[in-house]
């Protein structure tokens, strides 16, 4: 059985977290890709684009899990500023 914040992708297990959006606070899961950080994303609730400020990208900035390269690093994940 997967784990459950992992998904089979060809030969390899892929990561998948969870990207909230500051805006509108709608969700959608994520992969995790190993050494990419995604920079911005569509919200695909509102349309409104996320960009990363104080992180690497969005997914570290705005998602439930941490992208490989901060990890790897140790970049602190800032805290969250609530939707206005």
């Amino acid at each position: 059985m997967l784990h459950p914040d992992k998904k089979k992708k060809g030969d390899h297990m892929e990561e998948q977290g969870t990207l909230t959006c500051p805006k509108c606070g709608g969700t959608t899961e994520r992969p995790i890709r190993e050494g990419l950080c995604e920079m911005m994303y569509d919200c695909s609730a509102c349309g409104e684009r996320i960009t990363a400020t104080q992180c690497c990208c969005v997914m570290c900035e705005y998602g439930d899990k941490r992208c490989p390269v901060s990890t790897l690093t140790g970049t602190e994940k800032p805290a969250r500023k609530e939707s206005q």
